[in-house]
């Protein structure tokens, strides 16, 4: 299978390359998801440059979420109710960037059919940055205002999202001005 993987820290351009490896082996109470998409988050660039929270075993693969099929299961119970299905992949330790990953059943959250790769590709760390940012480290309150740099991102607009729903109201920053109305709507 393809994966894209680093061999040391530094710029994503200059240390990641894609290269052939042996798929994983499967043990009990895991899956192996063939992936079909996931998305490049600043988390995945600060791993790869070596500053994110915890440093890389290397080498390694980024990747901490993504959306792919599950097409076999090590056995339990949990991998036998996923197997087949459209699933988010969680995978706290990297390496969604290849073809086919192996993770704990317990990673591998069914999504609905009408979610779109895309969506669910990115069902974790944006979301979940999005709220722990707003509520729990900005602690905006209801009728104040938040600045935020570009808007137009994933992540900017679960914040405009999540203002309306929480009553902050926001200011929004892109570089591109086609994108104003869009936002807007």
């Amino acid at each position: 299978m393809k994966a894209v993987v680093f061999e040391q820290c530094g710029e994503p351009a200059d240390v990641v390359a894609v290269q052939e490896q042996e798929s994983p082996t499967l043990k009990r109470g895991q899956v192996r998801v063939r992936m079909l998409d996931s998305p490049d988050n600043t988390t995945d660039l600060l791993f790869i440059r070596g500053i994110y929270g915890r440093k890389p075993s290397l080498p390694a693969s980024p990747g901490f979420e993504g959306v792919g099929i599950v097409e076999e299961s090590g056995g339990g119970i949990l991998g036998w109710r996923v197997k087949g299905r459209r699933v988010a992949v969680l995978n706290g330790r990297g390496g969604n960037w290849k073809e086919e990953v192996v993770i704990p059943a317990r990673q591998a959250v069914p999504v609905p059919s009408e979610m779109s790769d895309e969506q669910a590709a990115t069902f974790f760390v944006n979301p979940a940055s999005a709220i722990v940012m707003t509520r729990y480290v900005l602690k905006i309150p209801r009728g104040a205002w938040l600045l935020q740099t570009a808007a137009n991102g994933a992540l900017g607009r679960m914040v405009i999202r999540l203002g309306k729903e929480n009553g902050f109201r926001t200011l929004n920053i892109v570089r591109r001005p086609e994108l104003i109305d869009e936002l807007k709507q």
